[in-house]
């Protein structure tokens, strides 16, 4: 029991061991770690009440094998990808992450990131030229259309962030 303490264990077991002792160590062992993974998940949404709109706030991207940590005003446009988001950056690389774009416009319109298209987000602080036609230029040189729908609301909010500037 003392060997068990001092390395911080759950709880401890004596042989003969019983079914129910087991369980009862099992279920306090994923509560620990539950509660554990949960008090970093409360420090993380801290993190990010505390720097809402900063696009010098760091986000990881979810890829198949790894999470990137990336900045956030180094993001051009999120793109829809089948399932996935392509993520363009302003070093000219890209990330294709394990998340939808729903996840993405969720997140980033927070932060002066602007849905122009059901699959485009776009970093308003990159836009450099719009075409009447609906179609905006990116610092990258990209073009990203914009919907129909959506070209008086973009052109007024871009004119009213710039007139913010």
């Amino acid at each position: 029991a003392l060997d068990a303490l001092k390395v911080s264990a759950v709880d401890y077991l004596l042989k003969p061991v019983l079914d129910i002792d087991l369980i009862n160590a099992v279920n306090k062992a994923k509560s620990k770690i539950f509660n554990k993974d949960k008090a970093h998940r409360y420090e993380i949404l801290q993190h990010n009440l505390d720097n809402i709109g900063k696009q010098d706030t760091k986000l990881a991207i979810p890829g198949t094998q790894v999470y990137d940590f990336v900045q956030i005003r180094d993001i051009i446009r999120c793109e829809g990808w089948q399932k996935y988001t392509r993520i363009h950056f302003t070093n000219g690389s890209q990330i294709v992450s394990s998340y939808n774009i729903g996840i993405y416009k969720e997140l980033l319109v927070k932060y002066g990131f602007y849905v122009c298209h059901k699959s485009h987000i776009i970093n308003m602080s990159q836009i450099t030229k719009y075409y009447k036609e609906g179609i905006v230029e990116m610092a990258d040189g990209s073009k990203v259309p914009v919907s129909r729908r959506k070209k008086d609301e973009f052109l007024s909010t871009v004119l009213d962030e710039i007139k913010l500037k």
